[in-house]
Formats: C-alpha cells, structure tokens, sequence
C-alpha cells in the first residue's frame, strides 16, 4: 500500500481500535500515554494522523462501541493504584475526540487496567473492563452521552484469573464473555477459557472453565457468524514455545472446543513472553 508502513505518533504502541464504519484507527500508545487517531481513506486503506489526546499512567487498550459514537480507553496505571477507562465522544468527520461528562472513570481497587469489550445487548451499549486484581467490571453505556454507569452486582471477581486475563471478549449475540488466562511459574504453562453467561441487563452469572492445555492465548476475536472465535499466543508443549493461531467451535452453552490449528506463526523462543502471536483480525462482515 502506498505510504506502508505509517509512522507512529507515540512510543509504545499498545493497542488499535477501527470504529464499526470503517473512517478512524484508534491507537493507544502506553509509553506516551496518548490515543492517537487516524482517519482512513475509504479507498485506498491509507491513514493520516488527524489529532493526539493525552492520557495518564500507561494507555493500555481501546475500543470503539458499535453505535460509532464513542471511543473507551484503559490505561494500567500500576498493581496498587486505581485505572481509570476514558470516555470520549468521536467526531464523525475528523475523529478528533472530546471526553464525555464523568471521563476518567475511576475502576476502583482494579489494579492494573488491562482489557476492554463493547457489545450491544437488547440494541443497547455496555462496557466491559477487566483489570488485575481479578475483576471484571460491567457499565451501561448512556446512549446519547456516552456516559457509563456501574450495573449492579459489578464488579465480578474472576476467580480463576491470576494476575489479569490476558484477553476478552463478548459474544457478538451477548451470549458468553469469554477470558484466556495462564497459570504464572508453570511450565509447561497451565492455560485455560473462563466462560460466563451474560444476561439480559448486562449482569455476569454462572461460569465453566474449558482447557487449552500447553496452548495459552493473549488475543482473541470472534467471526462474523458468532460460530468461530480465533486465538493467537504460544504452545509450550516443548521447549522453546512457538507462537501459534488456532480456531475454536462455540457450542451452545458457549464452552469452546479446539477446531483447527494451533498453527506456527513464528520462530521459536526460549521464553513464553517472546513466544507469542500477539495479535489477530477478522473480517466481520463476511465472518470469512
């Protein structure tokens, strides 16, 4: 593509959010603490800087909610203080961002911000942050202002998350949030899917654990078709792991089982961390 590769504006690249329709990259730079936009060229896929926001204490993760309207960032602050999720209304013809009322939100005894996921349930917008001291905290996403409230019984303690998961996601229906998580100081690593129902007013209830065995993952996405979710991260089943992708079959009470793969993506490491496929896309629309 002409102009590949675009220069970064921030150091640290952490995460890149794209808006539903297609006209902004989000990227949250956490060595910077900045969220820098980019709007697209519909026609050639091209980006341009638009605007660079500030935000504190190690940007983390970003997502666009699916209404377009709104953009949700994380920063990690660190294990003993308080992240907070920044709330910001997208302009929709050049992707500056302006907070929205109540932005940053405090995730109170969170520890280190860590994920973020934005689905729609019953046509309306919640959010979901995870963060290291083992919490999951779910917020309704005000319509028109973008504002987030706490739902009751938030936040959820994820029991089996040691440290943080390492990714999540909401099930494009708002069937099951998914989280992949790795037992820390095992080898071969201990890995596993926690899989909770979502409810109908956005509340978490009931939760089954599937293993992944020496697979672990710290990327996940799901198909157009709410049949498929994708995995990227490491096999250690020798020493040194590879990084790997894999796909896993959603059944009907949202537990996963391995479909294909886990396919090598890379050279060998000695170590986990620089094993790992970090990062993984799908095409939504067609779900192919």
């Amino acid at each position: 593509m002409p102009g590949s590769p675009f220069p970064l504006n921030g150091t640290g690249p952490r995460d890149v959010s794209i808006d539903p329709n297609g006209n902004f990259l989000f990227v949250t730079y956490n060595s910077s603490n900045t969220v820098a936009v980019y709007k697209i060229d519909r026609s050639s896929g091209a980006i341009t800087n638009t605007a660079n926001f500030t935000g504190a204490d190690y940007m983390m993760a970003a997502i666009a909610d699916f209404t377009g309207q709104y953009l949700y960032a994380i920063n990690i602050g660190n294990y003993n203080s308080t992240p907070y999720v920044w709330a910001y209304r997208i302009n929709q013809s050049d992707g500056s961002l302006t907070q929205v009322p109540g932005s940053p939100y405090p995730l109170p005894n969170g520890g280190i911000g860590a994920m973020l996921s934005s689905p729609s349930i019953g046509g309306l917008p919640y959010l979901y942050a995870a963060t290291g001291h083992q919490q999951i905290y779910a917020n309704a996403v005000g319509y028109s202002t973008g504002e987030l409230t706490e739902i009751a019984g938030s936040p959820y303690q994820t029991i089996e998350d040691f440290g943080y998961p390492q990714s999540m996601i909401v099930d494009n229906q708002a069937r099951y949030l998914w989280t992949v998580n790795q037992a820390p100081m095992t080898y071969p690593p201990y890995n596993w899917f926690t899989v909770y129902n979502v409810d109908s007013n956005g509340t978490l209830s009931n939760y089954t654990v599937d293993q992944t065995g020496t697979l672990g993952s710290v990327a996940m996405i799901q198909d157009g078709s709410s049949s498929y979710v994708y995995t990227a991260g490491n096999n250690c089943a020798t020493n040194p792991c590879y990084g790997v992708v894999a796909s896993w079959k959603i059944a009907s009470n949202g537990e996963l089982t391995l479909f294909s793969g886990p396919l090598n993506t890379g050279p060998s490491a000695t170590e986990v961390d620089t094993a790992n496929t970090t990062s993984l896309g799908v095409a939504q629309k067609l779900g192919n």
